[in-house]
């Protein structure tokens, strides 16, 4: 997989835009590689997208925030025959999300992420296993880091509590790291 996504980025260099309502998000995926960081609140990211790739729309967006605008600025941002990745679970969307116009003139793919379940699309070539083996060595050579998005580390005791802060304020933090309790220690530790 890795020489695959190499080889593809080799073929076909493309900038990486991010969409994000937190500014914290925008900063990470700065931090991390993306070309620029859009604002959704601050400019209309669907038409934006189409300016940056002189109106051809981008390939791929993924959608993890769960936020019906943001899907919908993903429809409306992707080239003709594009795939949308809704990589969130999110709450029933409110009326209003158009399937319609823009959906319709860009015949998108859209595609529900679950990699944690199998079977799943890509079996029997990709199982749980593959995948986890394949990101462990990804983080191994350095390829793939996340100390830009754990912005916030707490106890296990503490996760219940701070999940539900986190749910309440999203832009709280970006990712929360959890220090798990060490086997036959009375506090914890990691």
């Amino acid at each position: 997989m890795q020489g695959l996504f190499r080889e593809v980025a080799e073929e076909f260099p493309r900038r990486k835009l991010r969409n994000f309502f937190s500014r914290q998000y925008r900063s990470a995926a700065l931090l991390l590689g993306a070309s620029e960081a859009l604002d959704p609140t601050a400019e209309d990211v669907g038409r934006r997208l189409k300016l940056l790739t002189r109106g051809r729309g981008v390939d791929a967006a993924v959608e993890v925030s769960g936020s019906s605008q943001a899907l919908q600025e993903a429809l409306r941002g992707i080239a003709f025959g594009g795939t949308v990745v809704c990589g969130a679970f999110p709450p029933p969307y409110p009326a209003g999300l158009d399937l319609g116009a823009e959906a319709h003139m860009n015949c998108p793919q859209i595609l529900f992420s679950r990699a944690t379940s199998d079977p799943n699309r890509e079996q029997p070539r990709w199982d749980a296993m593959r995948i986890e083996e394949e990101c462990l060595h990804l983080i191994e050579q350095g390829h793939v880091q996340g100390f830009s998005i754990i912005d916030r580390i707490v106890p296990f005791a503490d996760l219940r509590e701070e999940y539900k802060l986190t749910m309440k304020n999203p832009s709280r933090t970006v990712k929360l790291g959890v220090v798990f309790p060490v086997a036959g220690s009375e506090h914890g530790g990691g």
